[in-house]
C-alpha cells in the first residue's frame, strides 16, 4: 500500500484519494485501510479509477511509480 500511495502522490491524487477513502463504507474502506499491497485488478481499484476518471495509461503510470519504490 505504501508504494501505491507514492504512485498517487507522484500523480497528484494523494490528498483526493485520502478524502475518497474517508467516504467509503464496508469492505471497500477495509480494503484500502488494511491491504498491504494494492492489486490493479481488484474491484476497489476499478471503482477508484472510475471515481477519479482515470484511464488505463493513468493507472499504468501510478503502478509504474509504485513498482519503482523499494520496500
Amino acid at each position: 500500500m505504501a508504494q501505491f500511495l507514492y504512485g498517487l502522490r507522484d500523480f497528484g491524487l494523494r490528498v483526493q484519494f485520502e478524502n475518497y477513502i474517508q467516504h467509503l463504507d464496508g469492505h471497500a474502506r477495509d480494503y484500502w485501510l488494511t491491504s498491504p499491497y494494492v492489486h490493479r485488478g481488484h474491484v476497489c481499484v476499478k471503482h477508484m479509477a472510475e471515481f477519479f476518471q482515470l484511464t488505463s495509461p493513468d493507472l499504468d503510470t501510478i503502478f509504474s511509480v509504485a513498482g519503482s519504490i523499494e520496500e
